[in-house]
């Protein structure tokens, strides 16, 4: 497991190094690096578990990619943790992250907050939220545009994609991307200009915060934010993967031989 994970670092950072845009990213989390189990017990910190919660989790699928789920079913419960802060006076920066439904019975929201430790909807400035859909097999890809949430895309259950926001902190307004697989973002992609900010704010942005019912139905996993407008995918193909975190972890092991 720890070269696995050694070969999959060294090849997000040789990617990054590559595209020359390694000091404009910041890795939130992959969440690669805990035990699975409960955010309280194995990834606190530098995550919370709202309400000390037990029904927010870091959980692996079988090829053993991890990744955080949440929500009660009883009630809402989530998870945050800070992140590196979007400026106030920002005009461009873009968070990424990759979204799983699990089942279609959803109602699970997750974004940026002005707020150090975020409890409820209204702590939310920039929200995403993955909602039921009539349809079964389907759920809703949604942005809350102030004072509604508004409905942008269709998504399969069980299929990663993967979602962009960028973010005016100036204007208090963001766009958001959408594709699968392991696509980039272009202007086709997008599928919403203009969203307001839930509330408005005139502080930086702090918090990442994922927070939702109906139970641990939705995934989260490689979260990212990038300072400008950043619409490539950070995640490398399986063979760009294989080639330079093959080639990075081997460099290390030469080094630490030679110590």
């Amino acid at each position: 497991m720890k070269n696995r994970l050694e070969v999959k670092r060294w090849a997000m950072l040789a990617g990054f190094a590559l595209a020359g845009g390694l000091s404009l990213a910041a890795l939130v989390d992959d969440f690669e690096g805990y035990e699975t189990g409960l955010v309280r017990d194995v990834a606190s910190p530098p995550w919370t578990a709202t309400d000390n919660t037990m029904f927010a989790r870091i959980g692996a699928e079988d090829d053993g990619n991890q990744y955080l789920t949440y929500g009660w079913s009883g009630g809402y419960r989530g998870a945050y943790r800070a992140v590196s802060p979007i400026s106030e006076a920002s005009s461009a920066a873009t968070l990424f992250a990759r979204v799983y439904a699990a089942a279609d019975s959803v109602d699970h929201s997750f974004g940026l907050s002005d707020l150090a430790t975020p409890g409820w909807f209204s702590d939310f400035e920039v929200q995403m939220a993955i909602l039921e859909n009539e349809t079964a097999g389907v759920v809703d890809l949604a942005g809350r545009n102030g004072g509604a949430a508004q409905r942008v895309a269709q998504l399969n259950v069980g299929q990663w994609y993967n979602v962009w926001a960028v973010i005016d902190q100036t204007t208090d307004t963001y766009d958001l991307y959408l594709t699968g697989g392991l696509a980039d973002a272009t202007e086709a992609d997008k599928i919403a200009s203009g969203f307001a900010f839930r509330n408005g704010t005139a502080d930086d942005l702090v918090t990442f915060f994922a927070f939702g019912t109906r139970g641990e139905n939705v995934r989260l996993d490689d979260i990212y934010l990038f300072d400008g407008v950043a619409l490539s995918n950070p995640i490398p193909e399986p063979a760009t993967v294989l080639l330079l975190g093959l080639g990075g972890w081997a460099a290390s092991q030469k080094r630490k031989k030679n110590e």
